[in-house]
């Protein structure tokens, strides 16, 4: 009897301390999934074209014939208009005219949804000065 006791006494310590493991996990799981996330996925990295809203980006491939790849930009950050207006006024970029962007984002239907803007850039000719260094 003494046996039988001891044994149920064990028995029942070790399914509390499994319970108060497993309660454990589930709170440092849920303080992880509270922390800011970071975009996930491919940087994009293409021309924008700010009167039409159209991102183009030319798609690598191995095998076959690289492919340029147009898709309309939804954006979920909020600086894309203003990257573009400061762009614009800077390098006086007319509305025909595109600004080089590198974007992260989830691409659904025919459009990109941006997460994050990782650079922005006038086209290269912009940059071109005639530069006299003595």
């Amino acid at each position: 009897m003494k046996k039988l006791s001891i044994f149920l006494i064990l028995l029942l310590l070790m399914s509390c301390s499994s319970a108060n493991k497993k309660s454990s996990k589930n709170t440092q799981t849920s303080a992880a999934v509270t922390e800011v996330q970071k975009p996930v996925g491919p940087v994009r990295a293409g021309q924008y074209y700010p009167a039409t809203g159209v991102f183009v980006y030319k798609k690598n491939r191995l095998i076959l014939k690289d492919k340029e790849i147009s898709y309309n930009l939804v954006d979920n950050t909020g600086l894309l208009e203003n990257i573009v207006q400061k762009v614009t006024d800077k390098f006086d970029i007319q509305s025909y005219e595109y600004v080089n962007l590198e974007i992260q984002g989830d691409i659904k239907e025919g459009t990109i949804y941006i997460n994050r803007i990782v650079n922005y850039r006038a086209p290269e000719d912009r940059y071109q000065a005639d530069v006299i260094i003595d």
